[in-house]
């Protein structure tokens, strides 16, 4: 899990909460405890809600939301896309430069992939000139069209999608990552396929990633035990 995105401010935030939930865990990480508090798939729903369809930002927030629960990148490979990573045919994303500068290919379903071709859509007729060097994820305003985005913007946006769907856990743009490998793990997906769309350097990391995620086996074997 040494791929958790910096902590953010001790203040607490919207779209944040210190509250447990039913979606909580928690792991270890140089010596300190964490609470991971997982989005659900009817979180993530709702923070797109708020997105709308008329908006260049709403569209470009939803695609790239989704892009991160859709595949689980992290956020500075998705912010690292460009058009030529996108196979619209095979359904997938080429991570060019992931962690350790190492290069993979996920995969992304159709829901998602079809949010973020309404984007690709409307950002060539919203920017000027040729895209094929322009980051997916970029702005829009004038003066600053086409130009990088970067990871605080992208923290902040996330956090006001939450405030806005009424999401009082502790949101932040990772969790979609954390929600992905949950769901994929949920779905009996192999150790080793997981690994490689997560982008994990071993199976045993990604082991260690989804125990943390998921300590329901745990807990049913737990629950099924007689002592007294």
């Amino acid at each position: 899990m040494n791929d958790q995105q910096p902590k953010p401010d001790s203040k607490k935030k919207p779209g944040s909460s210190s509250s447990s939930s039913s979606d909580a865990s928690a792991f270890t990480q140089n010596g300190s405890t964490r609470l991971i508090e997982l989005l659900t798939r009817s979180d993530v729903q709702a923070m797109l809600s708020t997105c709308g369809s008329r908006s260049v930002k709403g569209v470009r927030d939803c695609a790239l939301m989704a892009t991160l629960y859709g595949t689980g990148v992290r956020v500075l490979e998705a912010l690292g896309l460009f058009p030529r990573d996108i196979d619209w045919e095979k359904g997938t994303l080429t991570v060019r430069h992931g962690k350790g500068n190492k290069r993979r290919v996920v995969g992304i379903d159709r829901g998602c992939l079809a949010l973020l071709e309404k984007w690709i859509e409307l950002r060539r007729r919203e920017l000027p000139g040729s895209l094929a060097k322009v980051p997916v994820f970029c702005a829009y305003r004038k003066g600053h069209e086409g130009k990088p985005l970067c990871r605080k913007t992208i923290w902040r946006m996330v956090q006001q999608r939450a405030a806005r769907a009424g999401i009082e856990k502790r949101v932040h743009p990772h969790g979609f990552r954390h929600t992905h490998a949950s769901e994929l793990s949920a779905e009996k997906m192999d150790l080793s396929l997981l690994s490689l769309q997560l982008g994990h350097a071993s199976v045993a990391t990604t082991a260690k990633y989804v125990r943390a995620l998921r300590p329901e086996a745990v807990i049913e074997f737990m629950s099924e035990r007689e002592v007294l």
